[in-house]
């Protein structure tokens, strides 16, 4: 079972301070805050010979470092083989954002993430100004704005600084684009630290667990050593007074069965944040005492080796069986939890 995806709803801030269109559901999820361009910062980080999560402590230490702005707000995507860093002036936000959402803050976002993908260079139109951009498979490479539109002058100092001989020579016509949702919960979902992945594989996976045993004791089912772990487990929650004096004996035995059972709930938010070094951010993911599963897009197809290494060097997988679906363009990767019973190919 593939635990449900939250649609947080997007407002976005002008550089005055006011509050535009919004986009998606209240309620749904943490508010995201779409943040001007004209007060935010790009640049684009190669951790030369760093791998893995060394890489990504040099990028933080990096976005911590070289902050252009006094008090800077700051995001650290891993992207193709380098790092995204951006980074916005907390000050010229702090205020509107205060007065709109009160004291709980909501996630901040620069608004060329909730922009579509480009491939190549192309320049945006802002409301207001306009941004230069490099894509490369994906990846932004460059990004710069300034508020008049880009003459040959002001194109020709941004393609110099990239050095690319297959750079145009004049600056393409500047193009407006749609705000995309889903490119947002992307960034989002990328970002998530490994309590707040752990906090919410907790509730949901705990929900499901009830509604699940609901289930299948409403349908009379037989559920063998499952449900008697379970009952075990509620045992040890809220134990009942031993009518016997094998009572004590059986909790022990219980107690023993419950700390020698595989931590679902770690080892999927430990897988997550794994892949989400790679920008491999899962589209889904499931968890139970054996294995977790997750979901990712089939780009990541180059860099799936050094995922599983990465993930085989947690300690907290026994087996990792990755299985590519093309027309759906996904990779399902079946993560074994060490210490679990053994997973049938077809489960």
């Amino acid at each position: 079972m593939l635990l449900p995806s939250l649609s947080p709803a997007i407002e976005r801030l002008s550089a005055d301070g006011h509050f535009g269109q919004a986009y998606g559901d209240a309620g749904r999820g943490p508010a995201v805050a779409l943040l001007p361009r004209e007060i935010c910062a790009f640049e684009r980080f190669e951790p030369g010979g760093s791998t893995g999560s060394a890489a990504l402590t040099a990028a933080r230490l990096h976005a911590g470092q070289a902050s252009p702005f006094l008090r800077a707000g700051a995001l650290v995507r891993r992207e193709s083989r380098g790092f995204a860093i951006w980074w916005w002036d907390l000050d010229a936000v702090e205020r509107p954002l205060r007065e709109r959402f009160g004291e709980a803050p909501p996630r901040m976002l620069p608004i060329s993430l909730a922009h579509p993908a480009g491939d190549g260079w192309r320049i945006v139109r802002l409301e207001p100004g306009y941004e230069a951009q490099l894509w490369r498979d994906g990846a932004l490479l460059a990004s710069t704005w300034r508020s008049e539109p880009f003459d040959q002058a002001a194109w020709t100092a941004f393609v110099r600084v990239q050095r690319d001989p297959d750079a145009p020579e004049t600056p393409p016509t500047a193009t407006p684009l749609p705000l995309v949702p889903s490119r947002v919960a992307a960034a989002l979902a990328r970002e998530l630290t490994r309590q707040e992945i752990a906090a919410t594989a907790v509730a949901v996976v705990a929900g499901l667990l009830v509604l699940t045993t609901a289930f299948l004791v409403g349908q009379g089912l037989r559920l063998g050593d499952q449900t008697r772990a379970l009952t075990a487990e509620a045992a040890l929650i809220a134990p009942a007074r031993p009518t016997a004096a094998g009572g004590d004996m059986q909790r022990l035995a219980a107690w023993r069965a419950l700390s020698q059972r595989p931590d679902a709930v770690t080892a999927l938010a430990r897988a997550i944040g794994v892949v989400e070094l790679y920008g491999a951010t899962p589209t889904a993911w499931a968890a139970d005492t054996r294995q977790v599963t997750l979901t990712i897009p089939y780009t990541a197809i180059s860099s799936l080796n050094r995922i599983a290494v990465e993930l085989k060097g947690t300690g907290l997988f026994s087996e990792i069986r990755p299985t590519t679906d093309t027309e759906r363009g996904v990779i399902e990767l079946r993560l074994a939890l060490v210490g679990a019973a053994p997973v049938s190919p077809g489960e």
